[in-house]
């Protein structure tokens, strides 16, 4: 019988303990149109072990069971965040499920060659912020990016760093914040949508099932291209951005053109499709130079006079004056084989002055690999999507 007590009572205390009221919403009905705000707050996270976490928001339309999955960072025990209900939702009753991990994101990968391996890896965000930086694996080629953050989703490339060769490198990753869990704490409040009964006491009751969840984010819609366009074109709608979309660009196609798959290496489609430019060897890696026609340097003329590297003058000739980028992120050194021919959808030229770096008066070359059902069978692994965390206003629909 006292066993029987102290397990109810510890039932009693952790369901208390559960749905303790750690998140506010700044109403219950909704119509849409309307912003849904809450607020998180949890003071006993802000210990050195738990000041970043995440905060999980699962939605469920209890009547069709159709699902959002969000994720915010939580710092320090704080999170704020809005939902602008979208005019076209579905009125109805919404189970709003808020659950918190002692979990904030971390990238985990494995290299296939168990190794110690030199690599740089470079990140490029939805709003076309990049980074770059070095990593090293382990003996068994395993290495972690720790505490990243970035909203919605990020693209990350991984290449050996001052290698010779950089072709046939594959990776394995995993992102702890995608995979099935138990929560520390739990909340769930149900709030309606449009003109709706009354929420039953039965239904204030509803518990989510994770796993139904799990590998669903939610991502901006995609556009629909017309069908009538090459592919090509297309690929370049979708995944140009910014300063790369140029009217004085030159594509060359490798999605329904084998121009570019069937060389070597990329440095020997540059050499027998781009004459115009130079291709030299530097210790280990090699320098492209546009060729002086006397007229597009001209342009960078007065950017390249005088210009003073450790007490020296350097001139046109001497200096690489060619930007290359991968997927829109800037190569620091070009090697031969960086790069697979095969991987390749499409080539873009710009010539100089490009402008693709700040003050950047360079000719300039973008590569973009395939992707987004673009790929090869055989792809490469070292290119990956990874999903971050929701944008702090978010629309839902």
């Amino acid at each position: 019988m006292r066993k029987a007590i102290i397990s109810l009572l510890m039932f009693i205390s952790a369901a208390c303990y559960a749905q303790s009221p750690f998140i506010k919403l700044n109403q219950e009905r909704y119509s849409p149109g309307d912003s849904l705000k809450f607020d998180c707050n949890l003071p006993d996270y802000k210990t050195e072990d738990t000041r970043l976490a995440s905060l999980y928001l699962f939605v469920e339309n209890i009547a069709t069971r159709q699902r959002w999955n969000y994720r915010y960072p939580l710092v320090n025990g704080a999170c704020i965040g809005t939902l602008l209900i979208n005019d076209k939702l579905s009125p109805g009753k919404y189970a709003f499920s808020f659950l918190v991990r002692k979990t904030f994101f971390s990238l985990r990968g494995k290299v296939e060659k168990e190794a110690e391996i030199d690599m740089t890896y470079s990140m490029k965000t939805m709003n076309n912020t990049s980074f770059s930086d070095k990593i090293k694996t382990d003996k068994n080629g395993r290495f972690s990016l720790q505490s990243v953050l970035f909203e919605d989703s990020s693209y990350f490339i991984f290449l050996p760093h001052g290698r010779k060769t950089q072709v046939g490198l594959k990776i394995d990753i995993v992102t702890p914040l995608d995979s099935t869990f138990m929560s520390d704490k739990t909340y769930t409040e149900i709030i309606s949508v449009g003109n709706t009964a009354a929420i039953a006491e039965t239904e204030r009751a509803y518990i989510p099932e994770i796993s139904q969840f799990m590998g669903r984010v939610t991502l901006p819609d995609v556009s629909v291209t017309s069908r009538f366009k090459r592919k090509v074109a297309i690929f370049n709608e979708q995944f140009s951005s910014g300063l790369f979309r140029s009217a004085d660009e030159r594509i060359f196609d490798g999605l329904e053109d084998d121009q570019i798959a069937r060389n070597t290496s990329i440095l020997d489609f540059f050499r027998g499709r781009l004459p115009f430019i130079n291709i030299t060897k530097s210790s280990n890696h090699f320098i492209l130079s546009w060729r002086d026609d006397g007229i597009t340097l001209k342009k960078r003329s007065n950017a390249i006079e005088g210009l003073v590297i450790k007490g020296r003058q350097t001139t046109a000739q001497a200096e690489s004056n060619v930007e290359v980028f991968l997927d829109e992120m800037l190569i620091p050194e070009v090697t031969e084989h960086f790069i697979d021919p095969s991987e390749v959808a499409m080539i873009k030229v710009y010539n100089p002055p490009a402008y693709l770096t700040p003050g950047g008066s360079n000719g300039a070359i973008a590569i973009y690999t395939k992707r987004a059902g673009y790929e090869n069978e055989n792809i490469f692994r070292n290119r990956f999507n990874v999903f971050g965390y929701t944008s702090p206003v978010t629309v839902w629909k």
